[in-house]
């Protein structure tokens, strides 16, 4: 489908319903556009084979050319049917931290003030849709207004923290954290050696990076469930990220799995990747056992950090959610929002109740006390009332 929207700045936009259709332009565009992890051609294209083909998920990714023919957006979005409706979102959904795109740097000043104006005739174009729900709008990423934010139309539970990365890590740490708070760190650190041999870095091969994942399932699987959270990552979610190790290379390292290992054994794992030069952490894990007492999962994050200086990496992402160790290292605090609109009749009930879902989540996030009773409950049906909350992780 081809279709041209815009008069001072008329866009020739092509939806794909493919993504292998526009694998070369998307892989070409996104080693200079701005973007994300999460909107790259890797992962997109990974959740679609493992996640998105077991729920019905069906592509619908937008090039944008300018008049000379340059790719100016890639749009990443799929269609949902849910309850007998057609639902508009960004792919991948909810495996994003952030709705985005992919944007040309020269395209970005004026990118907000475009989308204000075309972004219905947009959709208007695409099809039927009964709703379009596109959550987790970073209000400014990489010095940029996001460019629908013009659209957006309620506010997120959440906020993302990130950090700015240097080369010399030893001057970013000790401007971060206080003489006091390192000096906890170095004596934390040698009870962890004291345990036996410590091993940081990346996994040496596709191999051991597989093995690790499956560890911090483990992992995550036996937290979680001490909060009363299940099934948080099912079967086509192991696959994806699976698939995903295997999209890495040794050009380009799409993932960047750091673990710790004692005697061997991993204590704890932080999996992110890189993607325009930021690093992107998206789970963290630690092993259950004695070693937690002395903070493996602080020990890989700081080690992570160091190593991505060492890379160059500019940036290291946080993504969203409130924890206490995001609020130590951040230099920078962005709010997230949500477009969410209903397109016709049909789709303003769904709208309407997922309004005052978002809206509730909102509330019981930003007040601690309700976070409190939410996490009690959850931990009290789960039968595990006794153990301390998870909530700052």
């Amino acid at each position: 489908m081809h279709f041209t929207v815009g008069t001072s700045l008329p866009i020739t936009i092509t939806v794909y319903d493919e993504i292998v259709d526009i694998s070369q332009i998307w892989l070409k565009f996104q080693r200079h556009a701005v973007s994300t992890l999460q909107q790259s051609f890797q992962w997109c294209n990974a959740w679609q084979q493992t996640v998105g083909k077991t729920k019905g998920c069906s592509p619908r990714i937008l090039l944008g050319r300018d008049a000379a023919g340059k790719v100016v957006f890639i749009l990443p979005l799929q269609v949902r049917q849910s309850f007998g409706l057609t639902i508009l979102e960004w792919h991948s959904y909810p495996s994003v931290n952030y709705g985005y795109g992919l944007f040309d740097r020269d395209f970005l000043p004026q990118a907000s003030q475009w989308f204000a104006a075309e972004l219905d005739n947009i959709l208007s174009a695409i099809g039927p849709l009964d709703v379009l729900s596109l959550q987790d709008l970073p209000a400014k990423l990489h010095g940029h207004e996001h460019p629908l934010l013009a659209h957006a139309n309620l506010k997120a539970a959440n906020r993302a923290y990130a950090m700015n990365l240097q080369p010399d890590f030893d001057a970013l740490y000790a401007a971060k954290r206080s003489v006091a708070t390192r000096k906890s760190h170095r004596k934390r650190d040698a009870r962890l050696r004291a345990m036996g041999e410590l091993s940081f870095g990346l996994p040496r091969n596709t191999q051991e990076a597989h093995k690790i994942l499956d560890e911090v399932f483990s992992h995550q699987a036996q937290r979680l469930a001490q909060s009363g959270v299940h099934g948080i990552f099912g079967k086509t979610e192991r696959e994806f990220f699976h698939l995903l190790i295997d999209e890495t290379n040794g050009r380009d390292p799409f993932l960047l799995p750091y673990v710790l290992k004692c005697n061997g054994e991993t204590l704890a794992v932080m999996l992110g990747g890189n993607a325009s030069g930021i690093f992107w952490p998206f789970i963290s894990s630690m092993s259950p056992g004695a070693a937690q007492k002395h903070s493996p999962g602080d020990y890989v994050l700081r080690h992570a950090i160091e190593a991505c200086c060492k890379l160059g990496l500019t940036k290291l992402d946080f993504a969203s959610g409130d924890s206490n160790y995001k609020l130590q290292w951040s230099d920078e605090i962005i709010d997230l929002s949500t477009i969410l609109k209903a397109r016709n009749v049909r789709g303003l009930f769904w709208v309407s109740a997922l309004t005052l879902a978002l809206t509730t989540k909102r509330f019981i996030k930003q007040n601690r006390l309700m976070l409190s009773v939410a996490f009690f409950m959850r931990r009290l049906l789960a039968g595990n009332a006794s153990r301390p909350s998870h909530a700052d992780h």
